[in-house]
């Protein structure tokens, strides 16, 4: 349970054929290279099941707009979400790398709350599971490290 969290959390599966899919530089659309789909690889969303505004086709172009406002939308690059909340980093690689920590830490957690701390602690003292992967059983119960996007912090510089 606990590596397959770890391993989730680095990644982002077509929601159509469930081919794992890996994010680069630029935007946050992905085109499956199996099934040829559009989705979002920050909430994995189908592109026909986007959040958007009333009476707007779904798209993800769509779903990008007024991102900063909507949390149920997403931006268009990972670059952008530091103009609204200062923990992310101003450069794609790094956004990248904090996106899929950001998704770890989140599926660790409710690996954690599944099987209770107590066994989750054991599990990392005996394996090393959790130390090994570079985290601590800290910083997956911090709350605020299991917060995509930070809506307050804007300004809080």
């Amino acid at each position: 349970m606990i590596e397959k969290a770890i391993e989730s959390g680095s990644q982002q599966h077509c929601p159509y054929c469930q081919l794992t899919g890996i994010k680069d530089d630029g935007c946050t659309h992905m085109v499956c290279q199996r099934c040829k789909c559009n989705w979002c690889y920050l909430c994995g969303m189908k592109e026909n099941e986007c959040k958007v505004g009333n009476n707007v086709q779904p798209s993800l172009s769509a779903h990008n707009e007024d991102w900063e406002s909507n949390e149920g939308r997403c931006p268009m690059s990972l670059i952008s979400i530091h103009e609204l909340d200062i923990r992310w980093p101003e450069n794609d690689q790094d956004c990248l790398e904090y996106f899929h920590r950001y998704r770890t830490v989140s599926h660790l957690f409710n690996v954690l709350k599944l099987i209770g701390e107590e066994k989750f602690n054991e599990v990392n003292q005996y394996f090393g599971i959790i130390d090994a992967s570079g985290y601590t059983v800290q910083e997956i119960k911090d709350y605020e490290n299991r917060i995509f996007i930070d809506y307050t912090s804007k300004g809080n510089e």
